[in-house]
């Protein structure tokens, strides 16, 4: 699966998960948020992701001048495989302001699988994965296969990420305690500020944990978002 070089040309700029969908076969999770849409002239959907540091040191290369550097990048990414690779047009569903819910789909993928800190788990990347773009095209291409690997978290004996949350938010999955991480991320001398203990703690994938400056600027954006909701916390 080449897609004219398209695929090669994703993997150089740090995008090394790629997922193609038969767009009917995730109608039930996007057609609700765009009943404008003529679906018949998008027949397939692609879901593209990082995993690890590739995506940072190539989108210091394009630039972080913009509000949202990473979504304007992942955006240009998905409009330049498209057009230059597949000569086609997209239309982009993520990043956007449309309610759509890119865990349900990335579980589709077989990439993600709920932990007991509240973000998903990929079998070979652990934590250190993101989804970037999700795009509907108007080209046919082959789906992908979604991968089968077991959940890393259930042979999972010492459970580490548990112990080490100071605020016990981390507990059994799907029972992730949101207000309790959000309340003390937020607080005066946070030790969760600008990282997360347990994801730092899960050995999952820990060979692909982000470089520092590419952490920082993903939790420093997290919290801001908290603080909008929550408050100052002091």
């Amino acid at each position: 699966m080449d897609h004219g070089g398209g695929i090669q040309f994703l993997e150089q700029q740090g995008i090394n998960l790629f997922h193609v969908f038969d767009t009917k076969d995730v109608l039930d999770l996007i057609k609700p948020a765009l009943s404008q849409i003529d679906f018949e002239k998008y027949p397939s959907a692609v879901l593209i992701g990082n995993a690890g540091s590739g995506l940072w040191h190539a989108l210091q290369e394009y630039g972080m001048d913009s509000a949202d550097p990473v979504d304007d990048f992942s955006i240009h990414l998905a409009n330049q495989y498209s057009s230059q690779f597949l000569k086609t047009s997209n239309f982009i569903l993520y990043p956007s302001s449309y309610p759509i819910s890119l865990q349900k789909i990335g579980m589709r993928t077989g990439w993600a699988h709920t932990t007991p800190m509240g973000i998903s788990i990929h079998p070979k990347f652990g934590t250190w994965f993101a989804y970037r773009a999700l795009f509907l095209i108007q080209k046919k291409l082959e789906k992908s296969v979604p991968l089968s690997d077991q959940h890393p978290c259930e042979s999972c004996v010492d459970k580490p990420c548990q112990p080490i949350c100071p605020s016990g938010a981390v507990r059994d999955i799907g029972h992730f305690g949101l207000d309790e991480c959000a309340q003390y991320r937020i607080q005066d001398g946070s030790r969760c500020s600008q990282q997360c203990l347990s994801r730092l703690r899960c050995p999952v994938g820990s060979e692909h944990r982000y470089v520092p400056k590419q952490m920082q600027y993903h939790y420093f954006r997290s919290q801001q978002t908290i603080l909008r909701y929550y408050g100052s916390g002091s």
